[in-house]
């Protein structure tokens, strides 16, 4: 069904994992993908640095999945940590998209945990979040869990997925931010290492999406908010 969705080639480069991109390349994650692993599932790590715990996530995933109806595309899947599940249950079609092939490996290998064999609505995509191959109105849902703090520019980010976006299709994002002064000297720390890209208050990433005239609803919880709105 991808073929149908998507405005430029795409071409299965391992079994049941196709790429968008014109080459195999190599993501910042893919030498870093078991130690964010670790890191993103502990609950220590998580209520120190950010004042969450990995289940402020799970609850919110489950949350918004359990009313997309119809295609969702997962920007930034990552391994599935803590949506793994949550797919394998879900019935509609589904993208999970990534950048990184180590991630989308870690994903499939989780997924066929819940799953003797992988479902056959469920595609693995390695693609750009800023050049997604999919025609301008094409799915139904978006979905982006933890990533948009990682890019610089993030207004060309949010543009790229409402573009995808069919009107009066879903999206949910959350975003790391630097509302707590611990959580801001963290960040710094990470800056330095290239693991963060420009760092924004929960109220300025909320303003991005209002200059793009959605309609959004949001809750903040330690430095992650949660948003989910309407194109």
């Amino acid at each position: 069904m991808i073929k149908y969705l998507v405005h430029s080639p795409v071409r299965e480069i391992e079994p049941n994992i196709y790429s968008s991109v014109e080459y195999s390349i190599k993501a910042t994650y893919d030498r870093k993908a078991r130690l964010y692993e670790l890191l993103v599932g502990n609950f220590l790590y998580n209520k120190i640095m950010w004042g969450t715990r990995p289940g402020d996530y799970v609850h919110y995933a489950k949350e918004v999945l359990s009313t997309c109806q119809g295609s969702v595309v997962d920007i930034g899947c990552g391994g599935l940590i803590q949506t793994s599940s949550l797919y394998a249950a879900r019935p509609a079609f589904t993208v999970l998209a990534d950048l990184s092939l180590e991630m989308l490996r870690i994903g499939k290998h989780r997924l066929l945990q819940h799953r003797s064999r992988l479902p056959h609505h469920v595609t693995f995509l390695q693609a750009d979040a800023f050049g997604l191959p999919f025609h301008d109105g094409a799915v139904d849902n978006v979905v982006s869990f933890g990533m948009l703090h990682l890019f610089d520019n993030k207004t060309a980010f949010i543009k790229e997925f409402l573009r995808i976006l069919k009107k009066g299709g879903s999206f949910h994002i959350t975003s790391l931010t630097n509302d707590r002064s611990f959580s801001r000297a963290y960040i710094r720390f990470l800056q330095r290492n290239n693991e963060f890209a420009t760092a924004m208050s929960s109220t300025e990433i909320i303003g991005l999406f209002l200059a793009q005239d959605c309609r959004i609803q949001h809750y903040t919880i330690g430095s992650m908010v949660f948003i989910s709105g309407i194109k």
